[in-house]
């Protein structure tokens, strides 16, 4: 009992811990990448014009993979 108590705690620790997405429904990242994917490019392409729009603001960038995981 005390050993599935401590993995429960840990789960929650750690889940507690997890970064905020980038991409999520409704945020503007969230448009770009389904319009865009609506026009059949790829998550590599899509990672790259995203790069290209926002020069300034690398929190706004999200890596292929990000699209492939949450798309």
């Amino acid at each position: 009992m005390r050993a599935h108590r401590a993995t429960e705690l840990q789960a929650l620790r750690r889940r507690a811990a997890r970064r905020p997405r980038k991409l999520t429904p409704g945020s503007a990242n969230w448009i770009v990448v389904t319009t865009l994917l609506h026009w059949s490019a790829s998550p590599q392409q899509i990672a790259t014009t995203l790069k290209k729009m926002y020069l300034d603001q690398p929190e706004q960038r999200v890596s292929h993979e990000t699209i492939y995981t949450t798309i």
